[in-house]
C-alpha cells in the first residue's frame, strides 16, 4: 500500500469514527419522514447529520460551527 493510499483510509476512518461519535452523544432536533436530523459533538466538532431511520444508515453529515454555518475541511 502506497502512503497516499494509507493516509486517505486513514482520514476517512477518522471521519466515519467522529461522525459515529457524534451520532452515539447527539440529539435528534428535526424529523422528516424516515429520516431525523441529528446534532451531535465529536471532540471540538460539532456535527450534523441525517439519519434514515428505516435502513439505519447515516445518510448526510456535515461539521457545523456556533453561527450555524458549514465548515468545509
Amino acid at each position: 500500500m502506497k502512503k497516499k493510499e494509507f493516509t486517505q483510509n486513514s482520514s476517512m476512518k477518522t471521519e466515519i469514527d467522529e461522525n459515529r461519535n457524534a451520532y452515539k452523544h447527539g440529539k435528534k432536533i428535526k424529523k422528516q419522514g424516515n429520516r431525523v436530523k441529528v446534532q451531535g459533538e465529536s471532540g471540538r466538532l460539532k456535527i450534523e447529520m441525517w439519519v434514515n431511520t428505516k435502513t439505519k444508515v447515516i445518510e448526510t453529515a456535515y461539521p457545523k460551527n456556533e453561527g450555524g454555518c458549514i465548515i468545509w475541511m
